[in-house]
C-alpha cells in the first residue's frame, strides 16, 4: 500500500489489521509510518520514479496494490508549483507502480495495469468525513459565520464517510465483479447548499456568508472550480453490487465522524 499514512490509508491499514489481512506499507518516510501505521508486515522505502522500479520483488508477493499516495488537495493556492506537485504526487507515482506491476515476474490480481493482466479498479472519492481532514476545517468555518456554499450553492457536492470508503476499498479487493471506476460517494446527494446546511443545523449555527467565486479564486486559482462547478457523482455501481453503506445519510455521517453524540435520523 502506498499512501498508508493518510487519513483514508491509516484507516484502511487499522481495518486490515483488525481482520488479519497481511499487508506491506510503502512510504517516503518507513519510520514515521511505523509509528502512524503499526502491523505491518514491512515497511519500505518510496519514491516515486517513472522507470525502473526497485518494488518488483514485493508485487511478486502481493495479492493486490492499492496506491493511495498523492499530496494533500484541499488547502493552498492552485498554482504552477502545486500542480507540479500533484502531477509527480498523482501521475508519475502511478506510473511508477505499474512499471513495478510490469516487471514483476508473478503479478498482484488487483491494481491499475491492465495491459499486464491485472484487474484494474478506478475508486473516485468524494469529501470524505471523518475527525480529520476537510470536515474540522469546514466546521471551523461555520463557526465564525462562514457557513455558507459557494455560490451559486446549486452544485452537486459528493460525500462519503470513511467508514464506507473502507468498506469500498475492502470490498473492491475482494469482489471480482469490480472493475474500472468505482464512484466511492454515499447514496444521499446533495448539493454545496444542503451540505453546508447540514453543517450548520448539527452546529445549531443560524446562518453563513457564502464565499464568491472571485474571492475563492483569490487563494484557490484554478482549484477553484472544483469547488465553485462541483462535481456530480452516484453510488450507482456500489448500490448494484450489493454494498450495504454503514453512513448512507448526511446529518448522521456529520454526527458520527464530529462525534457530535448519537446520530439521528435526516
Amino acid at each position: 500500500m502506498t499512501g498508508a499514512t493518510g487519513l483514508v490509508g491509516r484507516a484502511l491499514c487499522r481495518a486490515m489489521s483488525r481482520e488479519r489481512i497481511p499487508f506491506a506499507v510503502l512510504s517516503r518516510r518507513p519510520d514515521r509510518a511505523r509509528r502512524l501505521v503499526p502491523g505491518a508486515r514491512v515497511y519500505r522505502l518510496w519514491q516515486p520514479i517513472e522507470r525502473g522500479s526497485p518494488w518488483a520483488t514485493m508485487m511478486e508477493t502481493a495479492r493486490a496494490v492499492v496506491h493511495l499516495a498523492s499530496p494533500l488537495t484541499g488547502p493552498g493556492r492552485w498554482n504552477h508549483a502545486h500542480r507540479q506537485e500533484l502531477y509527480e504526487g498523482c501521475v508519475v507515482g502511478t506510473r511508477c507502480v505499474v512499471s513495478a506491476v510490469a516487471q514483476a515476474r508473478s503479478r498482484p490480481e488487483v491494481q491499475h495495469a491492465e495491459q499486464f493482466g491485472v484487474r484494474v479498479k478506478a475508486l473516485r472519492t468524494g469529501l470524505v468525513l471523518a475527525s480529520q481532514g476537510a470536515l474540522p476545517r469546514l466546521w471551523w468555518a461555520a463557526s465564525l459565520g462562514m457557513g455558507g456554499a459557494p455560490r451559486p450553492g446549486s452544485q452537486r457536492q459528493p460525500w462519503v464517510h470513511v467508514d464506507d470508503v473502507v468498506g469500498l476499498v475492502m470490498q473492491a479487493l475482494g469482489d471480482g465483479r469490480v472493475a474500472g471506476a468505482l464512484n466511492v460517494v454515499a447514496p444521499h446527494s446533495v448539493t454545496g447548499a444542503e451540505f453546508m446546511g447540514a453543517v450548520r443545523t448539527l452546529g445549531r449555527m443560524v446562518s453563513g456568508v457564502p464565499q464568491p467565486k472571485w474571492w475563492l479564486r483569490s487563494p484557490l486559482g484554478a482549484g477553484a472550480v472544483m469547488v465553485t462547478n462541483g462535481r456530480g457523482a452516484v453510488a450507482a455501481r456500489a448500490l448494484e453490487l450489493g454494498y450495504q453503506f454503514r453512513q448512507p445519510r448526511l446529518h448522521a455521517a456529520l454526527r458520527h465522524a464530529l462525534g457530535r453524540g448519537t446520530a439521528q435520523r435526516d
